[in-house]
């Protein structure tokens, strides 16, 4: 081991922080155990490797860099004495000889086979110091032990010396508090050196020993871990350390364990003090395991820098229950405007939480008690088919399904029916105020002197600046709008043209702008304006530019409103002092304009910033992601970071709620073209390397893309002061549907359900969803539809069609898991009148029943007795119509045989025959009467409606 260097330097500055605190104690509260003391004393007897950490072995560390036991040092108004043994004298000789700001004294005691004489007279100076000294501060809450505590005690009471001690633990914690650079940077070593050991080593570990449930006992995996400093055979495992930050230049002589890594589960019970021995019992495999490492190297991490615990000891879910333990502990350092967790593995619940799927596979067995019958599978061509419909074996999963949902879903819907009468509790409409028309007030000119000069004949002008159409009226120009005029329309009559100008007044029923409010709608209006005119060119040119004037304004209108929720972020703040975070050859979406080029994502203080190869950029700020998303390339094209956006920005021209970045993930990117093992190889061989390199290729890319959407979500997370959480697809519950115009496959997430491959992507927020409807649910259906409704009203519902019936259990139980209200239907209904009336008086709608009007899936038969009365209505409508649609007359009848009662049947068919016989006798007679002739064109009456009688007898 390299000889002990004390740094003088350090030492003059640290021993001058506690005189200084010590001189002004009055002053400062921290400091107000230190006043009026005659003299500071730190006592520390010898090194137990059972010992906890005490704080005179952290005032020494702090001090001098290194723990001296058996050693006293004396610290009064003018000098500071230490009292140790000879090695140790020799080693603090250099502080005494560099001039310290307080003079420094060093008393020797010699070795223990030297006369006890010399060691007793040695005492005696060192106790003779406090002839004077009354009251004294010292770490009155510590016990030392020792040959050196012992002599002292007895040559103090021999001595006759009985001062008072004083407790100064707070006052030089306080003193400590302030780190230097220095300090930090070793502070910030020992924390990596602590990150790495447990994400590492000791995480993998513990993973291992669950996953392959394989016997290990505590104390086994407490001296794996104690290994990795290394010791006296053999050296530190370079290999772990190696993988973390800045920690192959560490001096590893100088690292040790604080205390015995602590490693607890449900076999060796709960103990959150830090002095436990690990047990000789082996790792429980299921339950809470508790893992707890403090490290230090050359200073001890104490004060400004706090190890923050929250820690709930033997808790139990109810009486029957094995007791666990839950403890979280994060290190963090205050700064001087906010603090920083140095505690970087194991950071949120997924981390560090771990789900065995065997027992979720072990559930559904009791449903596979009451086995179907072989021949319930459909056989065609030889080959068994599953059931694609779920008018086979499946509709008796969605309805155990349903059933089990049930409970659940009514109180969701009680929730949903509470929330809406307290949302809008106050009455009136509320909810669509927002979206209903204005009247507005159109200024075309500021008084008579702003109208043009070419007015002054009386002639129609157009005014294309200022939106405005001039048109004499009785010798007078009289201005109107372009937002006045409704439209003009051009007819010709003989050889004059006619010219018509409608303009908008209230009570039109016809066009969108019914609804258009007026200042004052019972005043007298002016419908419309007709001209006539000779000059035939003239008025198509005055009709085709009003025509033109009111496009342009319409456009400029819409366009308006597109952009109107759009928001100009705030500036993005660059990073300074060190390079940001960068993710290299990237492309973004929506694309920018010109060439497709790459560029790079960099990480700055409050968002990211997308710079292009030609120099383009895209600022997205941290404030306004709304979620954060990574989809890995598992079976897909490219791999992607995705931003969803509370609010749009603009990207060109673009206006966008969505900002991805991707990269490929394709053989296409790689040029292997001029591999010499190419020329000599084909076949079997060369696949293989070539699906082996693309597997290392993919992995290596979400490995990229991930650890770059964490840095993300962190750096968001500190800039905004709430946190950004990571969200991954789960692609073992996506299901095809149709939310636009193509079939992609929809993947829940968190907090999410999302489709992010290509454009135009759908994220629809869980928290945001009032009540999904399932539509279209009815037996022999291929697909359904699903619809989700907001609880912003006035939002447009989102529309999910065509997901296969075999997916419904699963949206089913997905939507139930996370708390969405569901409802049923055989039918589509029409969103678009059902939410204009809920916005009309949304309090009344709720006040009224809210949602009670649609089916609960899984709700008892009774409660349907609505629906079924509408259905039977709708079929006899049908079997009215049928003498004239055949063809309808035949789905009806296959529609009803499901619903209608076999009486029914008979009975209608009687008399419809009934009705035949009397036609025919009719007809008969009437042909009697014309003297024959017809006979045979009559006879072809009945015969058309036949069909249908045979129809219901054929059931």
């Amino acid at each position: 081991m390299a000889p002990v260097e004390l740094d003088t330097v350090h030492y003059n500055v640290r021993m001058s922080i506690i005189y200084d605190a010590w001189s002004s104690a009055s002053d400062f509260e921290e400091y107000n155990s230190m006043s009026n003391l005659d003299a500071l004393l730190l006592i520390s007897g010898e090194h137990s490797e059972d010992d906890v950490p005490r704080k005179t072995s952290a005032v020494q560390t702090w001090l001098l860099g290194y723990e001296f036991p058996s050693t006293f040092i004396l610290m009064q108004k003018n000098r500071v004495t230490f009292l140790c043994s000879s090695s140790k004298a020799k080693i603090l000789e250099p502080i005494r000889a560099s001039s310290p700001r307080i003079p420094v004294e060093i008393l020797a005691l010699p070795k223990a086979k030297d006369a006890t004489a010399n060691t007793q007279e040695i005492m005696n100076n060192f106790i003779a110091l406090f002839t004077n000294v009354q009251r004294v501060g010292t770490l009155t809450k510590e016990e030392q032990s020792g040959k050196a505590i012992s002599d002292y005690k007895a040559a103090l009471q021999a001595a006759g010396h009985n001062f008072e001690g004083i407790d100064i633990s707070v006052a030089l914690g306080a003193a400590m508090a302030i780190k230097d650079e220095e300090e930090l940077k070793i502070i910030r070593t020992t924390s990596n050196l602590c990150n790495t050991l447990v994400a590492s080593y000791i995480l993998p570990k513990l993973e291992t020993i669950i996953d392959k449930e394989k016997p290990t006992s505590h104390a086994a995996l407490v001296s794996l871990v104690e290994h990795r400093l290394g010791d006296n055979e053999r050296a530190a495992d370079m290999k772990l350390w190696s993988k973390g930050r800045n920690l192959t230049d560490v001096d590893f002589a100088s690292v040790e364990f604080v205390y015995v890594p602590q490693i607890q589960s449900a076999a060796s019970g709960y103990n959150l003090k830090l002095v436990n021995e690990p047990s000789s019992a082996e790792i429980s495999f299921k339950g809470v395991l508790i893992t707890s490492v403090g490290l230090k190297y050359k200073v001890l991490r104490t004060n400004m820098v706090f190890n923050v615990v929250i820690a709930f000891q033997d808790v139990r879910e109810n009486e029957k229950s094995a007791p666990y333990s839950v403890q979280i502990a994060d290190t963090i350092k205050i700064g001087q405007e906010r603090g920083v967790s140095l505690t970087d593995v194991a950071r949120e619940s997924k981390d560090c939480l771990f789900f065995f799927q065997q027992d979720n596979e072990e559930k559904p067995k009791p449903k596979s008690a009451p086995k179907p019958a072989s021949p319930a599978k459909k056989i065609a061509g030889g080959k068994a088919l599953r059931t694609a419909t779920r008018s086979g074996g499946g509709a008796e999963n969605v309805q155990t399904v349903r059933t089990k949902n049930y409970p659940h879903q009514v109180e969701l819907h009680a929730k949903r029916q509470s929330e809406g009468l307290a949302r809008y509790e106050s009455g009136g409409g509320g909810g669509g105020g927002a979206e209903r028309k204005t009247w507005k007030r159109f200024v075309s000119y500021k008084g008579d002197a702003a109208l043009p000069t070419e007015i002054s004949e009386p002639k129609i002008y157009i005014d294309k600046k200022a939106l405005t159409v001039v048109l004499p009226i009785n010798g007078y120009a009289v201005p109107f709008h372009i937002n006045t005029i409704k439209n003009a329309s051009k007819n010709d009559e003989a050889e004059y043209v006619y010219l018509r100008i409608n303009l908008q007044t209230p009570g039109q029923l016809t066009g969108k702008k019914e609804d258009t409010p007026f200042e004052d709608p019972d005043a007298t209006f002016i419908r419309s304006l007709t001209y006539r005119s000779l000059n035939r060119m003239r008025f198509d040119n005055l009709f085709t530019s009003i025509q033109q004037l009111k496009k342009d304004v319409n456009k400029k209108e819409q366009q308006k409103k597109e952009l109107a929720d759009v928001v100009e972020q705030d500036k993005l703040e660059e990073l300074k002092g060190r390079r940001p975070h960068k993710l290299p050859d990237v492309f973004p979406r929506p694309a920018l304009d010109g060439k497709r080029l790459p560029g790079d994502v960099e990480i700055h203080q409050n968002g990211l910033r997308y710079t292009s190869m030609a120099n383009q950029r895209v600022d997205v700020l941290f404030s306004n992601i709304k979620h954060l998303f990574f989809q890995p390339c598992d079976n897909e094209l490219v791999v992607i970071i995705h931003c969803h956006l509370r609010s749009p920005i603009m990207i060109g021209k673009k206006k966008t709620k969505d900002v991805q970045f991707y990269r490929e993930a394709t053989d296409m990117q790689f040029d292997e073209t001029g591999n010499r093992k190419r020329k000599h190889r084909y076949g079997d061989e060369d696949e293989i390397e070539m699906e082996q390199a693309e597997r290392k290729r993919r992995t290596q890319l979400n490995k990229e893309f991930k650890a770059f959407a964490e840095k993300i979500s962190e750096a968001a997370t500190d800039s905004n002061g709430e946190p950004l959480e990571l969200d991954i697809p789960y692609t073992e519950l996506a299901f095809e549907g149709v939310p636009f115009r193509t079939n992609v496959k929809l993947a829940p997430t968190m907090d999410c359900l999302v489709y992010l491959t290509d454009p135009p992507f759908l994220v629809a927020t869980l928290a945001e969803i009032e009540i999904a409807s399932l539509e279209r649910v009815q037996f022999g259906l291929k697909h359904f539809d699903l619809v989700f409704v907001f609880h912003d009203l006035t939002r447009q519902p989102l529309s999910i069609n065509s997901i296969p019936s075999s997916q419904l259990n699963n949206v089913m139980e997905w939507l139930n898991d996370v708390d969405v209200p569901v409802a049923e239907s055989q039918i589509n209904l029409n969103w678009g009148p059902i939410m204009k009336t809920i916005n009309d008086d949304p309090a009344e709608f709720f006040a009224g029943g809210g949602w009670g009007f649609l089916t609960i899936p899984g709700a008892p038969a009774g409660g349907d007795s609505s629906a079924s009365e509408e259905e039977s209505s709708y079929d006899e409508s049908s079997d009215g119509a049928s003498s004239s649609e055949p063809s309808e007359s035949d789905f009806d009848g296959d529609d009803a045989s499901d619903d209608d009662d076999m009486s029914g049947m008979d009975d209608s068919g009687e008399d419809w025959e009934e009705m035949e016989e009397k036609a025919a006798k009719s007809d008969k007679k009437k042909a009697d009467k014309r003297g024959g002739g017809g006979g045979g064109s009559d006879s072809d009456v009945p015969k058309k409606k036949k069909p249908a009688a045979a129809g219901k007898s054929k059931r």
